[in-house]
């Protein structure tokens, strides 16, 4: 199969709470299809343990980047670490101002919609865990969450 040469688009900043983004296959697949249609790919990860290489492997990133790091997969501590997490994406992305973000999970939605108000960072949400779907919230939280 040949590689047909794309004019680059800029880079698109893949925020997820995960520190191997090869461990997810659709991310990983987003990831490539991303680099394949002429984006450089930046990753920004939550290394929770020591093994997990931000997507190193991962040809099709350009540049990758843990912006927290501790509280493993399961844990009390990883659990409380959602809101933090949730504050480093909207300061990372306040600072740095990407100009296109895939973002992973609400966690991580919920910072880059926050900072893009002040950015006008575009950025896609990928719900993946569905969410609304999970829990029984009041019918304004599911408005709030989809707008």
């Amino acid at each position: 199969m040949t590689r047909r040469t794309v004019r680059p688009l800029g880079t698109l900043t893949v925020i997820a709470p995960l520190g191997s983004p090869g461990r997810r296959p659709r991310l990983e697949k987003t990831i490539r299809a991303a680099a394949d249609h002429g984006f450089n790919v930046s990753y920004w990860g939550w290394r929770r343990a020591s093994q997990e290489d931000i997507g190193e492997h991962l040809a099709a990133i350009s540049s990758r980047r843990a912006i927290l790091s501790g509280g493993s997969y399961g844990s009390t501590l990883g659990r409380l670490l959602y809101p933090v997490w949730t504050i480093a994406v909207f300061f990372r992305v306040l600072i740095t101002r990407p100009r296109y973000v895939y973002a992973l999970g609400l966690e991580t939605a919920a910072g880059v919609w926050l900072a893009s108000l002040f950015t006008g960072t575009k950025y896609v949400f990928d719900d993946a865990d569905r969410l609304l779907l999970l829990f029984n919230f009041p019918r304004w939280f599911g408005f709030l969450v989809e707008r």
